[in-house]
């Protein structure tokens, strides 16, 4: 049953109220997001990654008996559209909704994010598919696909959800599959940057609890080269109408990933992993949460290690983390719910 009364935000909490007072957080993969641009639209896509429905009372179940406060909802909207003027599917929209509301009726934060969705103009889908791309080829399908997912999204989350709700623009944006998080164009930030400012006016606009709810930026590509893919120089964040304090800017974090992107590539933890750790938040702080100008709060929506590595190496890298991170003013969710073992040290 859905939310019907209604829920003040708490407009004297600032971003940094918010990020302090997370907890321990995990994602909810492999649910909502999977997709496919080769695959017809539809419920079908759900058991595409080998998910049954619904499956999220037991995940969300789980992540409650293991100490976790925060939980981050990905989905896959683009899979799930009915006709060109992309309109989500109704049944999908439920079970979405469901989800949130039952974490939230169980005390936890949600975050809500616009996952995987990429439409590059010179790839071939399914004709029920549509999705997003930083390129002024696809521009204007782009924009149209991204503002009619978000007017759908603050109309259906908006006043019946305090600040326990949270907003996340799009997950591991970028430019195309060769420069996913490498030699990413100048244009291409440009274009992302006019995007998160669309998002946020429709955000805003949509009036009620959104007028004030906290959302999140995040940085270009997927965290493999964050001291790159984190820099103001080359990523401007939205201006904000409902003034400063409701912005959260938002990493991946991958330590164990290889310097060339290779999936998993390194199942050794070394010195190295760990300085580029270090030297990571030390970046972080002085152009975000440090900031004397614009001063931001920082959360890792994913974090990993290397499923192929040892376990031992595995825990050193993840303590290694919680030591330089869990200070106050940043936020980490975990990524990889099959490690059981790493969840348990995480919570």
């Amino acid at each position: 049953m859905f939310r019907c009364c209604k829920k003040p935000i708490n407009r004297n909490l600032d971003a940094f109220d918010i990020i302090n007072d997370l907890g321990p957080g995990a994602n909810l993969c492999a649910l909502f997001n999977s997709c496919s641009g080769e695959v017809d639209f539809g419920l079908d896509t759900w058991t595409i990654w080998g998910c049954q429905i619904p499956a999220y009372k037991e995940r969300v179940d789980e992540l409650i008996d293991m100490g976790f406060t925060t939980i981050r909802v990905v989905v896959s909207w683009g899979v799930h559209m009915m006709d060109d003027d992309c309109t989500i599917d109704p049944r999908f929209m439920t079970q979405v909704k469901e989800c949130i509301d039952y974490s939230l009726d169980h005390g936890m934060y949600v975050i809500l994010d616009e996952d995987l969705t990429y439409k590059y103009p010179d790839r071939e889908y399914s004709p029920y598919y549509k999705g997003y791309c930083l390129s002024r080829g696809g521009y204007s399908y782009s924009k149209k696909y991204l503002t009619r997912v978000w007017e759908q999204i603050t109309k259906a989350f908006n006043n019946s959800y305090d600040e326990h709700l949270i907003f996340e623009f799009l997950n591991e944006p970028n430019e195309s599959p060769e420069t996913f998080d490498d030699n990413t164009s100048a244009d291409a930030y440009n274009i992302l940057a006019e995007y998160y400012q669309t998002i946020l006016n429709i955000v805003r606009a949509s009036g009620g609890n959104n007028a004030k709810r906290f959302c999140i930026v995040s940085a270009m590509g997927s965290g493999k080269y964050p001291d790159i893919e984190c820099n103001p120089d080359y990523l401007t964040l939205p201006t904000d109408s409902s003034g400063t304090g409701r912005i959260i800017f938002c990493t991946h974090m991958y330590p164990m990933l290889g310097a060339g992107g290779e999936p998993f590539a390194h199942t050794q933890y070394t010195a190295i992993h760990r300085a580029n750790l270090q030297n990571t938040y030390q970046n972080l702080c002085n152009w975000y949460v440090d900031n004397a100008e614009n001063p931001i709060p920082v959360i890792a929506t994913e974090f990993g290690t290397n499923s192929y590595a040892p376990l031992g190496e595995r825990l050193a890298c993840i303590e290694d983390y919680i030591r330089t991170y869990t200070f106050a003013d940043f936020d980490t969710l975990y990524n990889g719910l099959t490690a059981y073992a790493e969840l348990q040290v995480f919570s």
